[in-house]
């Protein structure tokens, strides 16, 4: 299943990883460009939940657009 989480602070980025655990596509959406740009390229969301790996196979993206296109199911994390 393609799911969409939005709100990429502690809460958020948690769902992301159970989600992705149980085999789901993951997209964790942030508003902020920067936070996203920064655990895409260090797999890592240190501001909200610092030490936690983030898989690869989980998407970060700060466009709300690109985020939900295909999501079977929308979890809101705000």
């Amino acid at each position: 299943m393609r799911v969409a989480v939005l709100g990429a602070g502690s809460w958020g980025t948690t769902l992301s990883l159970v989600l992705s655990d149980n085999t789901h596509h993951v997209t964790l959406w942030s508003y902020l460009e920067e936070d996203a740009r920064q655990i895409r390229a260090t797999r890592k969301n240190e501001r909200f939940l610092p030490g936690i790996e983030i898989p690869p196979l989980i998407s970060v993206t700060a466009d709300l657009a690109e985020a939900i296109r295909g999501a079977e199911m929308i979890v809101l994390a705000v």
